[in-house]
């Protein structure tokens, strides 16, 4: 299993991963040791304590061909196909309840979804960043409309409307924040790792209170957005966890394909902040909780079968509680459903499962609740 070994006290030089970095303000005291031990990764069962699987349930339709981003509001789900860039909206029964397909160049339209919110009113947000525009549309895929900002790396929809973007440039990162109107409200920039522009858009972010926390790809300190200000506030340390020199001169097509090869965690995504617990996910989808009270982190081992299967995609936290992921047609057929009989009497939502025959070329969406208690 996966799992923490201390926490270290004094100073610890930010992880030499590449190039160095250069940070606005000291790195945090207290730096979180993490250890992800390669052996015993089977695990105990620590993740059935974590997560409480609610629902695994079929998307209804054969014309999904990736799954990007899940979401889920108003008893919806809402699910980013970022190779089409369509938006689609299911119910918690799988079933289709519209599509958002409007790529052009029209008012109305967007050249390609770069990420989607929904915010508390039901809308869904939509922000291109080629076009550099936010657009919005109702529960139903209608237009309502849009507003012009800024080309960015990472966006996020605020509780309260808001829209914050990060830009993330050759080591130097900026967060601006936007009213529901498109005006400018602040911004505020830091140095950070410096990344490849082709990979600049990996990282995380999440509310706390009025700061805005954030992460970007081969930096284990997690930054803080206060007024207008950027400054370190949580750091984590993976021992031997390293890119090796060199490899950014590569071509694009090269690098990726190394670092998709490598067992190293190489950046944080998906953050939230559930009451002083922080989840994140990772590059290899381990569970990460850091606790912002007594600054200690959990990592939870994620690969006893058939948590395996069912946490085996990109997860996503949500502010609710909730713990998303989805199964491809392919790890249904041959991930999960062999070890169905063997489950099926101590985990009755696999019952769902029964329709395979029927759904077997269809996504699959796993949704758990976080228990916050037992973490």
């Amino acid at each position: 299993m996966w799992r923490v070994v201390k926490t270290a006290i004094p100073l610890i030089a930010f992880a030499g991963m590449i190039h160095g970095c250069a940070v606005s303000e000291s790195i945090p005291e207290r730096t979180v040791v993490v250890n992800m031990e390669a052996h015993d990764m089977m695990g105990d069962g620590y993740v059935s304590e974590a997560f409480t699987v609610e629902k695994v349930l079929p998307l209804k339709t054969r014309n999904i061909s990736s799954i990007d981003k899940l979401a889920i509001a108003d008893d919806r789900l809402y699910v980013l196909d970022g190779r089409l860039h369509r938006l689609w909206a299911f119910s918690l029964d799988g079933d289709s309840l519209m599509c958002i397909d409007k790529r052009g160049h029209a008012g109305d339209e967007y050249i390609r979804i770069t990420d989607f919110a929904v915010d508390r009113n039901g809308r869904v947000v939509i922000y291109d960043a080629n076009s550099a525009r936010v657009l919005r549309y109702d529960a139903t895929g209608k237009f309502i409309s849009s507003n012009k900002i800024g080309y960015a790396d990472a966006f996020m929809l605020r509780a309260n409307g808001n829209i914050v973007l990060l830009d993330n440039r050759a080591g130097k990162a900026a967060l601006t924040e936007y009213g529901q109107d498109g005006v400018k409200l602040r911004c505020a920039a830091g140095h950070v790792v410096e990344t490849p522009l082709s990979l600049s858009y990996l990282g995380g972010m999440a509310e706390q209170g009025d700061s805005i926390l954030f992460t970007v790809p081969f930096d284990y300190t997690i930054y803080a957005m206060s007024g207008r200000t950027i400054k370190p506030k949580y750091m984590l340390e993976f021992p031997n966890h390293t890119v090796p020199d060199g490899l950014w001169r590569e071509d694009k097509k090269t690098v990726i394909g190394k670092l998709g090869r490598m067992n190293e965690v190489l950046y944080i995504e998906n953050m939230c902040l559930l009451g002083h617990h922080l989840l994140m996910s990772t590059n290899h989808n381990a569970p990460i909780v850091y606790d912002t009270d007594s600054r200690t982190v959990k990592v939870i081992g994620n690969l006893s079968l058939p948590y395996s299967v069912l946490y085996s995609s990109k997860l996503t936290f949500t502010s609710d509680g909730l713990l998303l992921a989805n199964i491809s047609p392919s790890n249904m057929t041959n991930g999960l459903y062999p070890v169905l009989p063997d489950y099926l009497k101590d985990m009755p939502y696999l019952a769902s499962i029964k329709n395979l025959g029927q759904y077997e070329d269809c996504y699959w969406v796993v949704v758990a609740k976080v228990n916050v208690d037992d973490l």
